[in-house]
């Protein structure tokens, strides 16, 4: 008498994704946030960096609340902040900004000589 077989139990699939911003996905143009002060959140750097383009994700690692990621949909727009936003930020400043490196660099990090030690 196996009448289980036909649970609703597949529609319950994590359809999250497709609304919530992943993150660095695509992850191409993404900038980055060196040296935040504690205050600065993301709904102020969302609010900053909206003029430059449209923003697909930030994230803040929550073992670096110093750092953010802020991920814009092209690349025109990522080098318009690069140019453009400076380092003050909702009244805050920051240490810089900078294009962030591809994600896939990480893993690759046999060469060079110079260390993996930032000033930061």
């Amino acid at each position: 008498q196996p009448q289980h077989l036909h649970q609703p139990q597949q529609l319950h699939q994590p359809q999250l994704g497709l609304e919530a911003p992943k993150q660095g996905v695509p992850g191409i143009f993404r900038l980055f946030v060196f040296g935040m002060p504690s205050g600065l959140n993301a709904d102020m750097l969302r609010g900053h960096f909206a003029r430059h383009g449209e923003i697909l994700d930030i994230y803040a690692p929550v073992k670096s609340p110093d750092l953010a990621y802020i991920t814009f949909s092209q690349e025109e727009e990522l080098q318009d902040a690069l140019v453009n936003s400076g380092v003050r930020i909702a009244g805050f400043s920051v240490q810089g900004i900078k294009q962030a490196q591809p994600r896939e660099v990480k893993h690759v990090s046999k060469g060079g000589g110079k260390g993996g030690r930032f000033p930061y």
